[in-house]
């Protein structure tokens, strides 16, 4: 038998075998790569909306504390109506309920005060229905009862609830991408203003006289001889001294400074200042004073605050009045000088006497304020009854100059509203992914 020895076209077989491997290889490579590729843009894609949701928490959390503090004075003043009901009652008198009954009716009155603001700010994020742009591709929003919701979620949200002294407001916030979405929820905390609230002694007392603005400058340039420094006088309570700009107006309760150019300046934490005089000489600048109460301010220049909510305050200034951030509540203001808002100005139950002019240059909201002033007033479309132009003789006959913590009695058997001092923490936020 003969065998062939011929090998030719065994090279063909095996090139042929070895492209139909590499084929085969190549195109279980590229289709792990492929699947790698799709499965890592749309991990991309998931990373960016919950990255998205996130900035919507930032920038939602800012929006809701400017709300609040736009609308949380206007409530304040619906407490304090409620309190001086309560305090000024015929049937019963105040003096005669329970101490039991008596913080149960006060605890209902700032229950009252939370459920206004839940109820404000819920309604405005509700209704809040603008989707704010990362990129052509990529938004965030919130997410309320026009936006359609997965079957997991409520559809009650924005919503809130009280709890224990605040009030929690739960906001969810969207990320949305092409074809995908992350959704955060979080909660905003508002605590209710702390109140100390002091009863009017039943007795006849005559209105309160400013000291005209010689006496007041006399009175600051010469202050008592000997007159100790605050920091060797620790703790400040019913305390009278000498201040410097280290002064901790943490410290102060019910005390008398006598400053030279004082300046609490911009680097400091919120804190509450409350129940102090300040005589000053020369400038007077202020920041950061979230619970200013129960405060009179006497400077012989001029005086600059910053981010200011202050009650039962005083001011009586032979300068110019410069605020930035400023929302006022009972207060009073003196001035032989101009009277400048730079930012949001808002007073309710306040007096502003000026003898020079008044601009208000950004949001201003007035309620039941009155503002008399000798110079001009910026923008001019605010005159009006309680916001007038007078001359000098009849701004010191007619413009209602109060310090409120010193109230006039003239019938003592009558009941007093008592004096109220309030002091705000600010909100705090916990998001839950």
């Amino acid at each position: 038998m003969r065998y062939l020895k011929n090998n030719e076209g065994y090279a063909l077989l095996l090139v042929l075998f070895l492209i139909v491997m590499f084929v085969s290889v190549s195109a279980v490579i590229a289709s792990a790569s492929f699947n790698h590729s799709k499965q890592e843009v749309t991990v991309d894609i998931n990373n960016q909306t919950i990255v998205a949701a996130e900035m919507g928490v930032d920038y939602f959390k800012i929006i809701g504390e400017n709300q609040y503090n736009n609308v949380k004075f206007t409530h304040y003043n619906k407490l304090i109506e409620e309190i001086n009901t309560l305090y000024t009652s015929a049937n019963p008198k105040f003096k005669d309920l329970s101490e039991t009954e008596k913080n149960a009716r006060l605890k209902l009155i700032k229950d009252n005060y939370l459920n206004r603001i839940g109820t404000e700010l819920a309604k405005f994020f509700t209704n809040y229905k603008n989707e704010i742009p990362v990129n052509p591709k990529l938004h965030y929003e919130i997410v309320n009862n026009s936006t359609e919701l997965p079957l997991d979620l409520p559809t009650d949200l924005p919503k809130y609830e009280i709890v224990g002294n605040k009030v929690v407001l739960t906001v969810k916030v969207k990320g949305v991408s092409i074809n995908e979405e992350s959704i955060l929820t979080y909660e905003m905390s508002i605590p209710e203003p702390e109140l100390i609230i002091t009863p009017v002694q039943s007795k006849v007392t005559p209105p309160w006289i400013p000291p005209s603005f010689a006496d007041m400058e006399t009175t600051i340039k010469n202050p008592p001889t000997n007159l100790p420094a605050c920091k060797d006088l620790i703790p400040l309570d019913n305390k009278m001294c000498k201040g410097d700009n280290s002064l901790n107006l943490k410290q102060l309760n019910n005390t008398t400074v006598y400053t030279n150019n004082y300046d609490y300046g911009t680097g400091n934490i919120n804190y509450s200042l409350k129940k102090s005089t300040f005589y000053n000489n020369g400038t007077w600048k202020l920041h950061n004073a979230i619970g200013m109460s129960d405060v009179t301010v006497f400077s012989t220049g001029s005086v600059t605050v910053k981010n200011i909510d202050a009650s039962s305050t005083y001011f009586q200034i032979k300068g110019d009045f410069t605020g930035d951030q400023v929302q006022l509540s009972n207060s009073s203001f003196n001035i032989v000088g101009n009277f400048t808002s730079t930012k949001h100005f808002y007073a309710v139950n306040t007096n502003i006497c000026v003898n020079g002019n008044v601009t208000l240059e950004k949001k201003t909201e007035l309620l039941n304020t009155k503002i008399y002033y000798t110079g001009n007033l910026i923008p001019s479309k605010l005159a009006g009854t309680n916001v007038k132009k007078v001359d000098v003789t009849t701004l010191k006959k007619e413009c209602p100059v109060k310090n409120p913590n010193y109230p006039e009695i003239t019938n003592p058997d009558i009941p007093q509203n008592p004096i109220v001092s309030a002091f705000w923490d600010d909100p705090y936020l916990e998001v839950k992914y």
